[in-house]
């Protein structure tokens, strides 16, 4: 079942879930730590910043993991499916500063069970973890919206990069994050040349001709993947 922003019944709530945090926000990690152990029903038992830390504190096998959307050295969707690896009955919510569907969508797709953007977390982190430790997917209600006008504009996809598969997303925006094919080859544990082909695909989907023109529309989808226009 679906939830989006709404209120839970005391009844019934999970109860000394341990939760662990991977953002590297330290102060939005922060804030989240205060808002979690400031409740009775779960407590966070580690922290991390980057991909390693994923990894580590995924052997926790923790109730909850949350986790940002795209930390500095990797994204949700490789850590979602290094989450599940170590740690098949964790719980995942996603928290990004992006409501934009195809994120959503390809988080839940992956695993994870809920997403929340960062400006509704203030409000809604307590509802969505606890929706999400009792069973259900959260999206909260900004991603609501997104897709009850989407439905609404019949479905309409206008976006180049929701073209892409999840692994040329991943390839994409370590792109536009300045890392070097060969980098990113070793970042995703595949070869050059796997790199490379993936390169070519992206080239094809997204119109440009050359490496220079991928690298700037990687940048500028970096910066502001919402405000995105390929031309």
């Amino acid at each position: 079942m679906v939830h989006g922003a709404q209120s839970v019944p005391v009844e019934g709530r999970q109860s000394g879930a341990r939760v662990v945090i991977v953002d590297d926000h330290p102060v939005f990690r922060l804030g989240l730590k205060f808002l979690i152990d400031g409740r009775a029903e779960a407590n966070v038992v580690g922290e991390g910043s980057c991909a390693a830390d994923v990894r580590r504190l995924a052997q926790l096998e923790p109730d909850l993991f949350v986790i940002d959307l795209m930390l500095s050295d990797s994204n949700a969707i490789e850590n979602i499916r290094e989450i599940l690896i170590h740690a098949p009955n964790t719980r995942i919510l996603v928290v990004s500063m992006l409501d934009e569907v195809l994120y959503a969508e390809r988080c839940v797709r992956a695993g994870a069970h809920g997403y929340l953007t960062k400006s509704d977390a203030v409000t809604d982190l307590v509802t969505a973890m606890l929706r999400v430790l009792c069973g259900d997917i959260y999206l909260g209600e900004r991603v609501m919206r997104q897709i009850a006008r989407r439905v609404a504009g019949g479905g309409a996809v206008k976006d180049p990069v929701a073209s892409l598969s999840d692994r040329e997303i991943e390839v994409f925006q370590l792109l536009g994050q300045g890392h070097r094919p060969g980098e990113i080859a070793e970042m995703l544990h595949l070869s050059r040349k796997t790199i490379e082909s993936h390169q070519a695909k992206l080239k094809r989907k997204l119109g440009v001709t050359s490496s220079s023109e991928l690298l700037r529309m990687a940048l500028d989808w970096n910066r502001d993947p919402v405000g995105f226009d390929p031309v």
